[in-house]
């Protein structure tokens, strides 16, 4: 049963994509699908860059410059109040995603950072620390069960 989105909270679900191979952008697509899809279905509005704009790109055959991209994504997380990082292969090397990262910060957005292992576990996820300066380290994280 899905329930209504919490008002007012919107989550932005941020994750890698660009790569030499079509696999593992395909692969990075779908796990972001799913992990806004799981969102979702618990009742949390979420925004992910890369569900929300791949098909709209594909369909219309926009071939957008990626700084173009970031800017309408940092419009969008500029009204968000959370942002989720996926911490899939590639996410601490990302320009999209440490960028958005950088944003987060200096608009003072709550950061916290899902390793992929914990994808299964989310909407459960509490951050226990914030994100260190360096932005290269996880948030160590824990289930609502072990709470």
């Amino acid at each position: 049963m899905t329930r209504h989105c919490l008002k007012d909270k919107i989550v932005y679900i941020a994750s890698p994509y660009r790569s030499s191979s079509n696999a593992i952008q395909q692969y990075r697509y779908v796990q972001s699908c799913m992990v806004a899809a799981r969102l979702m279905e618990a009742g949390v509005c979420t925004f992910s860059p890369l569900a929300n704009t791949i098909p709209v790109a594909v369909y219309a055959n926009l071939h957008l410059p990626a700084g173009l991209y970031l800017q309408y994504d940092a419009t969008i997380l500029r009204k968000c109040n959370e942002l989720l990082v996926l911490a899939m292969d590639g996410w601490d090397v990302s320009e999209g995603v440490q960028y958005e990262i950088q944003f987060a910060k200096k608009m003072g957005i709550p950061i916290i950072v899902v390793p992929e292992s914990a994808f299964g576990e989310l909407p459960y996820i509490k951050p226990e620390y914030e994100l260190t300066e360096e932005h290269t380290t996880m948030f160590p994280y824990k289930s609502t069960a072990d709470v």
